[in-house]
């Protein structure tokens, strides 16, 4: 059988994609982290969420915690004084660049933050627009 008469086998018109037809191929998956992230700052609004809150969904809500709650907690460490040129004890939360790739992206890539949303004046992260149905979202 020629490709063609199976594709009008299955109901499909000559000339329309059988991708899309099928509904298959690249396009958004509503279940994925990325839309779910983008879900819970539009659940804020105008008033928006700070960077750490964000972090704290993905960490405690969609992966359940792998590390423990103690995770977010500050803790004394040594870090590095520029001013002084010499070690310094400072506070730092573990968690501090918990998916912060993927959230504010790198020179060459914008991530979810950079890519969908904007800050409000406060600081806070608004949700600016929601992806395309075509779009791929990473």
């Amino acid at each position: 059988m020629r490709a063609m008469f199976v594709y009008e086998a299955m109901n499909f018109k000559r000339g329309l994609d059988p991708m899309k037809a099928m509904n298959i191929g690249i396009h958004p998956k509503y279940k994925f982290k990325s839309f779910k992230i983008l879900d819970f700052i539009k659940s804020f609004g105008e008033e928006g969420v700070s960077y750490t809150d964000i972090q704290k969904f993905i960490y405690f809500e969609l992966n359940d915690a792998p590390l423990g709650n103690d995770y977010f907690k500050q803790e004394k460490g040594w870090g590095y004084s520029h001013k002084l040129h010499s070690p310094i004890e400072k506070n730092f939360r573990r968690g501090r660049g918990y998916w912060g790739t993927n959230l504010y992206g790198t020179d060459d890539k914008k991530g979810l933050l950079r890519n969908y949303c904007r800050k409000n004046k406060d600081g806070k992260w608004v949700l600016d627009h929601y992806p395309q149905r075509e779009e791929n979202v990473y």
